[in-house]
């Protein structure tokens, strides 16, 4: 893009006379504005990559997983042999994408205690403490009393450490027990947007 920028076409001749990294700083700090292109392209396959997690019923995330990931999650999908270039390039949007996600507690069913992001504070969404070895596959679901879908105070505190109990205590919780989701914990609406993800 630099040598679009200054040189010319007919002769290939001319002075850059800014790097690229000025021209990609923001207008406000004496750059051009122009996005790094490979960091745009990765924002913008998050979307995809925020498709194929949040809609699991749709026809693509189901003929994706059916080939690429049958009995994992898509955060622990890998390439695999042989694989396309659409699944390759969807996979480059992984870390970014499940670096601002949380999930949004709801009953708790499909969410693993240890090992998901479900704290949704600054200190990280996974648990100070590390996990004990016969609780390491517990889901969220039983850390909630089964009556009134609020936390279990007596579980809370023979599992966890104060800090992480004052960390679970933060997430709310309500009368129904819906369906756990993803939110982006850089959008209001929780959503997923390219310009957050570039940003």
């Amino acid at each position: 893009m630099n040598k679009f920028w200054w040189l010319s076409n007919v002769e290939n001749k001319g002075i850059r006379w800014m790097c690229w990294d000025r021209l990609c700083a923001p207008k406000k700090f004496g750059g051009m504005g122009f996005r790094k292109i490979r960091q745009f392209n990765v924002a913008m396959l998050g979307k995809q990559f925020w498709r194929l997690m949040t809609e699991p019923q749709s026809l693509i995330t189901r003929l994706l997983k059916a080939r690429y990931y049958p009995t994992v999650s898509i955060q622990e999908a890998t390439r695999g042999h042989n694989s396309s270039y659409v699944w390759r390039s969807i996979l480059e949007a992984r870390d970014l994408v499940i670096s601002g996600s949380r999930y949004k507690v709801g009953s708790g069913e499909s969410i693993k205690v240890w090992t998901d992001p479900w704290l949704p504070d600054d200190e990280g969404p996974l648990l100070l403490a590390p996990a004990h070895s016969e609780l390491q596959n517990i889901m969220v679901s039983s850390l909630l009393c089964p009556e009134n879908n609020r936390w279990d105070m007596d579980v809370l505190q023979d599992i966890f450490a104060e800090r992480d109990i004052q960390r679970i205590l933060r997430i709310p919780r309500g009368s129904g027990s819906n369906d756990d989701s993803w939110m982006w914990i850089d959008d209001e609406k929780g959503l997923y947007t390219v310009k957050t993800g570039y940003r």
